[in-house]
């Protein structure tokens, strides 16, 4: 809440935020009117030119002060007279328990490159003194830490068959003392690979899928984390997805051939009984563990032609890398033969 009028009391601050981040640099005179003066802070750098009375009097108002519009903590970001985190220097001693400094006792701090507030041009500190500077600051602000979660995942149905829609269903838990409904995304993935990602509403993210192929997949939710909540990932779900099982034979277009002599290796993809569907997908053509060619099925088949096969025999074999529905085989060995 916020506290309103005169009295104190305590008014909702819903519509009330405010957004806001201030430089100020001033200097009441005794400078050079004219001359130029730089200052150097852990946000950055600027330069000045003294006024006429020998003053610096600079304000810069960054962020939103009231709303309308909605006051967004990033309108105070893009200035980078805004940044970085500062805290007390902690060799120092210890600010107090859960604060990052205490601002009725000026500091060392950490946090940037340049932990220092420095001043520099022609007699900024009296005659002839032409640098002042101090590394005590007064820093104030509470530590904010982000409540644990936890992730769990559940599928349905599982096991599953190939092509049929699969739910991935995972919800987000606070871990105590940590309370409230986590926000953000969740990426579902299948061993490392995100097979897609879904927002959290009300702490729970669903993702409907039907593109596993047959096989057993180890599947996870990674929750993202938010400004309120750290990132977990669940344990693995093991999803069997079942195929409709598949032969794959090897034909040869001649054998024996003279080197030089094409020769045509079609390979036939088939379903397994009870399945009728004609397989898809794509057959690998290997010499040995030589990989000659991969083919795309048309109707089950897939072909290949070659010239470039040595005198000798070649143990030729193809393998059909599965489908959504249907499970991977491969052939049996085909000996071609090649003569000089």
């Amino acid at each position: 809440g916020a506290f309103g009028g005169a009295t104190g009391t305590v008014a909702d601050g819903a519509a009330a935020e405010v957004v806001f981040a201030r430089l100020r640099i001033r200097v009441n005179g005794g400078l050079v009117p004219g001359a130029s003066y730089t200052a150097t802070y852990p946000f950055g750098s600027q330069t000045f030119v003294a006024t006429a009375a020998g003053t610096i009097n600079f304000t810069n108002n960054q962020g939103c002060l009231a709303a309308p519009p909605a006051c967004d903590f990033t309108l105070a970001l893009p200035n980078t007279n805004v940044g970085p985190f500062l805290q007390w220097d902690p060799a120092a001693s210890v600010p107090p328990a859960g604060y990052i400094g205490q601002p009725a006792i000026p500091h060392a701090i950490v946090g940037s490159a340049t932990n220092v507030f420095r001043l520099s041009g022609p007699n900024v500190g009296g005659p002839g003194v032409n640098v002042v500077s101090t590394n005590l600051f007064n820093v104030t602000g509470k530590i904010f830490v982000r409540g644990s979660t936890t992730t769990s995942l559940t599928t349905a149905p599982n096991p599953s068959a190939g092509g049929q829609p699969l739910t991935l269903t995972a919800t987000v838990s606070p871990v105590a003392p940590a309370t409230g409904v986590p926000t953000g995304t969740i990426a579902f993935k299948d061993g490392a690979v995100t097979i897609g990602t879904a927002p959290l509403v009300n702490g729970v993210a669903t993702l409907t899928i039907s593109t596993l192929f047959p096989g057993a997949h180890s599947l996870t939710a990674v929750y993202s984390g938010s400004l309120d909540f750290l990132t977990s990932t669940s344990a693995a779900v093991i999803q069997n997805v079942a195929g409709n099982a598949s032969t794959t034979t090897l034909t040869s277009s001649a054998n024996p051939i003279k080197r030089r002599q094409a020769v045509t290796f079609t390979a036939t993809v088939s379903p397994v009984a009870p399945a009728t569907a004609t397989p898809t997908g794509t057959v690998t053509f290997r010499d040995g563990t030589t990989v000659l060619a991969t083919v795309t099925l048309v109707g089950g088949r897939a072909s290949f032609t070659t010239t470039r096969l040595e005198a000798g025999t070649h143990p030729i074999t193809a393998t059909y890398s599965g489908s959504i529905t249907f499970g991977g085989s491969a052939s049996a060995v085909l000996n071609q033969v090649i003569t000089p």
